[in-house]
């Protein structure tokens, strides 16, 4: 028996109303223009890691996978810092995992003046959000 995945809102619910929808082939996540201090949350009950750890990414551009251990998995990709060492922690959702700072991603589209990128996977396949779709 299939339990649907429930994704809550990465951020404050109303904030979410403000993501832009991204789609690029394959790809598809929610972008945000964020204010810096905004707490960003576990989505969903997991745990949270940096692997695969990218050597060249900056300390202030962490990159969190969420994972709950039945093929589903949030990635957060932003400008701040992440609430404690996330190396293998348990968060349940709505959780503080990381914080907005300062940085924009650079001015490339589809990016171009955000802060937080936020995708989920499915057994491997990227999940079309909609930032209406959130209850939480």
């Amino acid at each position: 028996m299939s339990t649907e995945l429930i994704i809550n809102c990465p951020v404050n619910l109303e904030l979410c109303k403000s993501a832009w929808v991204i789609r690029e082939g394959d790809f598809a996540g929610l972008g945000f223009t964020l204010p810096k201090g905004t707490q960003l949350k576990a989505a969903f009950d997991g745990t949270l890691t940096d692997q695969p750890k990218i050597k060249e990414r900056p300390a202030n551009e962490p990159l969190i996978y969420l994972q709950d251990g039945k093929g589903n998995e949030a990635i957060y990709s932003f400008y701040g810092t992440t609430k404690d060492k996330i190396e293998f922690t348990a968060v349940k959702k709505g959780q503080q995992i990381g914080t907005i700072g300062d940085g924009f991603f650079p001015p490339y589209p589809p990016l171009n003046g955000m802060n937080f990128l936020f995708t989920v996977k499915s057994g491997g396949k990227t999940m079309q959000l909609d930032p209406y779709q959130f209850k939480e």
